[in-house]
């Protein structure tokens, strides 16, 4: 084992202790809230109890019992309940805003840091990271960063063998918002973990891109809408039901622009042209035609 540097020790503590930072500054108010909360709940069973002994006493000592003593049992008991409850609401509030707050300040140094630095990072401690926050890997391709190919290298060697962790994979490159991603999409239909025979995988390479990334599959020039549909071709010769439901991501066609609109159309009217096509996809397509006549 290596012994680490005092520069290495230094910086180590310096991070941490910007976590905290961030962490004690975006949890100081909620801290306060829930505080507050606590102590009114303490004082409301407090009350509680002691309007309980209060009766069981005078019933014990067949004393008479005022009208007002159980009514102001049973409110103190629904009040300490209440206030239980909007106790352990605060909270959950207090630590969501902790968590967003720590994440998007982690995030914002991600990002403002040199590629040179990050190739510096053990693979081991950014596997690790990756694994317990996918949403990070998940805003370095959203946003382009010049981090995000080194963590997409690394996430897909240390988890190759995880089919639900590699669709995440995927999906996390089909739906970055930019015309280029139909060129990534293409490339990663060679990758050799992209096979058509796996609807799960399938729908989380083109099902992600049709559905969840509009910049690319509806790109003005119309390239995104003719080579999906070009891939719906080789997925109804394989599953008809997977075909069928993937052209379910032209639904929204209508409501496009029209030159958008005129490219689905055109594509969905190929579509049903052609020839061996499946009852699935033809149904599918027909609906999706006719509704736009009828409206």
């Amino acid at each position: 084992m290596t012994e680490q540097t005092a520069s290495d020790i230094s910086a180590q503590e310096g991070t941490a202790f910007g976590a905290l930072a961030h962490a004690r500054g975006a949890g100081r108010p909620g801290a306060r809230a829930v505080r507050a909360g606590r102590i009114a709940r303490t004082a409301l069973r407090l009350g509680f109890s002691g309007s309980v002994a209060l009766l069981v006493g005078r019933l014990v000592m067949n004393q008479p019992v005022e009208g007002w003593v159980p009514l102001v049992t049973i409110g103190l008991l629904l009040a300490a309940t209440l206030a239980g409850f909007a106790c352990d609401r605060v909270q959950a509030g207090a630590e969501t805003r902790v968590a967003i707050a720590v994440g998007d300040a982690a995030l914002q140094r991600l990002r403002m840091m040199p590629s040179r630095q990050i190739r510096r990072l053990s693979p081991g401690a950014l596997t690790v990271s990756m694994q317990r926050h996918p949403e990070a890997l998940a805003a370095l391709v959203r946003h382009g960063a010049p981090q995000a190919a080194r963590a997409l290298r690394l996430y897909r060697e240390r988890f190759d063998g995880d089919a639900l962790t590699l669709d995440k994979w995927f999906s996390l490159q089909a739906t970055q918002p930019e015309h280029a991603a139909l060129e990534r999409v293409q490339a990663l239909t060679v990758d050799p973990a992209f096979t058509l025979a796996n609807p799960n995988r399938v729908h989380s390479l083109l099902g992600a891109f049709a559905r969840s990334n509009p910049v690319a599959f509806h790109r003005p020039d119309g390239a995104g809408h003719r080579w999906f549909a070009d891939k719906l071709v080789e997925i109804d010769r394989r599953n008809p039901q997977l075909s069928a439901r993937l052209t379910k991501a032209f639904e929204d066609w209508p409501r496009l622009e029209p030159q958008r609109r005129a490219s689905a159309e055109s594509v969905l009217r190929g579509l049903l042209a052609r020839t061996g096509r499946s009852p699935d996809l033809t149904e599918v397509l027909t609906r999706m035609l006719d509704a736009d006549t009828a409206a």
